[in-house]
């Protein structure tokens, strides 16, 4: 049976719901953005009521289109931080969408599966390690990639 951290999936288990926190303003869909403790808390509790199996948090946009990098330091410090104020009012699994292994690492023992972001810019080098990584910790790895085809659309939405 397949499973992202406790929770089944595939095969005939009910379609799955996933809340998205982006602890990154930089993020291009605003109504994701929560930087604060209180309103990350506050969304993540909401997202459970309202039925959602996971709570995936980024902090770092991966827009294609736009110019987001930000330090591992930041990305590592809006992570935790979020993990951490979801953990104290939700037993949700959590995962943490990132390309860097750095953050993943950071995030070992705070959440329990991941959803990877490939970013193909300048970005892209940063994502190397990142298979080696998830293989080791013997954690599920979603992983999401933008094509060249799926940049010239968003580019297009973009503008």
């Amino acid at each position: 049976m397949n499973s992202l951290g406790t929770v089944p999936v595939g095969g005939h288990n009910p379609v799955r719901v996933m809340g998205i926190i982006n602890a990154s303003p930089e993020s291009f869909y605003k109504k994701s953005v929560f930087t604060e403790k209180r309103a990350i808390a506050k969304t993540a509790k909401q997202m459970e009521e309202d039925g959602a199996d996971f709570i995936d948090i980024g902090g770092m946009s991966t827009a294609p289109y736009l110019k987001t990098l930000v330090s591992e330091n930041k990305e590592i410090e809006r992570i935790t931080n979020a993990i951490e104020a979801v953990q104290k009012v939700s037993r949700l699994p959590i995962s943490i969408d990132t390309c860097r292994a750095s953050v993943a690492e950071a995030a070992l023992d705070l959440a329990t599966f991941l959803a990877e972001r490939e970013r193909f810019d300048e970005a892209s080098a940063l994502c190397d390690e990142f298979g080696e990584l998830t293989e080791k910790l013997g954690w599920t790895r979603l992983a999401a990639a933008f094509t060249e085809a799926r940049r010239t659309i968003s580019e297009k939405q973009a503008t």
